[in-house]
């Protein structure tokens, strides 16, 4: 009886999964959605920005978080950890508030490319001050999704 039950357990589901699977799915009210195709074009290709999302903290020398104000940040992309020239720059004056603060890179200067084999690095300069060291080594993780297959990439 029990070996019947946990059978028809199965059964249930796998049938679920089944019609799961020729669903319709409503979004949310209000949510915005892009329309789906089987056959997409050059129309219907993504735009992917050439930014980066980046969060930092500023302390003095003693790990304390430097006064509330606006900054002058200067930031840097290289592809060595240290020397070398960068192949990317820019300047913005960001709030920072307790130390922290956050910035769009790419917002005023996109980024022209990533780098192969996950040689990016980020160095920051605090309005006419020295390149801070050492730089920070960026990796990223790519997701691409299409229809029902996933996959997914991590940077080194």
């Amino acid at each position: 009886m029990k070996r019947r039950m946990i059978l028809s357990c199965v059964t249930i589901l796998i049938a679920m999964l089944l019609a799961a699977e020729d669903a319709l799915f409503l979004p949310a009210p209000g949510a915005v959605t892009a329309p789906v195709t089987d056959n997409p074009t050059a129309a219907d290709a993504i735009t992917i920005p050439r930014m980066l999302s980046y969060q930092g903290k500023l302390t003095d020398s003693l790990g304390n978080p430097v006064p509330d104000s606006s900054y002058q940040l200067t930031f840097r992309l290289y592809t060595q950890q240290s020397g070398g020239t960068a192949f990317w720059n820019e300047t913005q004056t960001v709030p920072v508030k307790s130390g922290l603060f956050s910035v769009l890179l790419g917002s005023v200067n996109p980024i022209p490319y990533v780098p192969d084999q996950g040689g990016l690095y980020l160095s920051l300069q605090i309005g006419a001050g020295v390149e801070l060291t050492p730089r920070l080594r960026i990796v990223y993780c790519l997701c691409i999704q299409g229809g029902q297959r996933q996959l997914r990439f991590t940077g080194w």
